[in-house]
């Protein structure tokens, strides 16, 4: 299966259904065969209409992409960022099996879920209702992050707790 028989998920009409998962008679008889972890086929039919939406520009965008955001902004973000980079439809063009497809697009959403400091999940949802949002960040430990990681991903709640008491606080503003 290919990227073209799922065209870009949209014209199906259970590309829309939140409960879209593997257990769902229609994605066993499509034979995908994807390893994910928990939310993760969610996260990826999230990136795969945003993408079709910003290319598709309908007049309401910025509303629906609203009421998605609270489900899951970083899927929405990332879902912007490869509409932008045309990844989808190159996709089509070079007729990339799905496999594939979701490997590389739920590793570059996995990649921003992870805490640079320990490789867990971060928990952030980039959004102001974020637990970071309104949490102290110790001043130092941005120093312990790796250059390529600053400024692109999120540090887990539990590096910040277990950094807090050694390192100076910094409040967010």
């Amino acid at each position: 299966m290919n990227i073209r028989n799922i065209s870009f998920g949209a014209r199906d009409t259970y590309a829309g259904a939140t409960g879209l998962n593997d257990k769902l008679d229609y994605i066993k008889r499509k034979n995908i065969n994807i390893k994910y972890e928990s939310g993760e086929i969610e996260a990826f039919q999230l990136i795969l209409q945003t993408a079709y939406e910003y290319e598709r520009q309908p007049y309401r965008l910025e509303e629906l992409l609203g009421a998605w955001r609270s489900v899951n902004n970083i899927a929405i973000d990332c879902g912007k960022e490869l509409c932008n980079l045309g990844y989808f439809p190159q996709a089509a063009r070079d007729n990339k099996p799905i496999e594939e497809i979701y490997n590389e697009v739920i590793n570059k959403y996995r990649e921003i879920r992870r805490c640079p400091l320990c490789g867990g999940d971060n928990g952030c949802t980039h959004n102001k209702d974020c637990w970071c949002f309104s949490t102290t960040i110790p001043k130092g430990i941005f120093d312990l992050l790796p250059e390529d990681k600053k400024g692109k991903t999120c540090i887990c709640k539990s590096c910040v707790d277990k950094y807090k008491e050694t390192l100076d606080i910094n409040t967010n503003n």
